[in-house]
């Protein structure tokens, strides 16, 4: 029995410890990336979900107010193009009035008798008519009513 108690002894013995360290340091390195991953992940995950939550509650802003704005310019783009067809009906209106002067002024002087001589004009009641008023002027006058 000593015989049978020596090799017990000595197989308790011959097992090195020495062999196991490898394994306990890889087992080590397996629990220390397994906290990381489950303990330090997570918060540093929460802070980009959070920052980028913010982004996106910035940008849903800043698309809001440029909406608005557009629609604020869209509306005054219909105001102006509305203002701009009741000037060019204005302008319109206002042209055919000048030519329907010039006209009427184009009438009056064809009724105007002329002098042979000097090609002007005469005096009908003290008022000379004709050639006195520049061409230029009627036009002037024209333009200023």
């Amino acid at each position: 029995e000593d015989r049978n108690k020596d090799k017990r002894i000595r197989r308790y013995k011959e097992i090195n410890m020495a062999r196991f360290s490898n394994i306990y340091m890889i087992v080590g390195v397996v629990i220390g990336i397994l906290v990381c991953y489950f303990l330090v992940m997570p918060s540093r995950n929460r802070k980009y979900r959070q920052e980028i939550s913010n982004l996106i509650v910035s940008y849903d802003e800043q698309l809001t107010a440029k909406n608005g704005l557009v629609v604020n310019l869209d509306s005054q783009i219909a105001e102006l193009n509305g203002r701009i067809q009741e000037l060019q009906g204005e302008n319109d209106s206002l042209n055919r009035e000048l030519e329907e002067m010039k006209q009427r002024i184009e009438d009056y002087k064809s009724r105007i008798p002329q002098d042979p001589e000097t090609g002007e004009g005469q005096e009908a009641g003290g008022y000379q008519t004709g050639g006195s008023v520049p061409e230029e002027d009627l036009t002037n006058m024209i333009n200023n009513e």
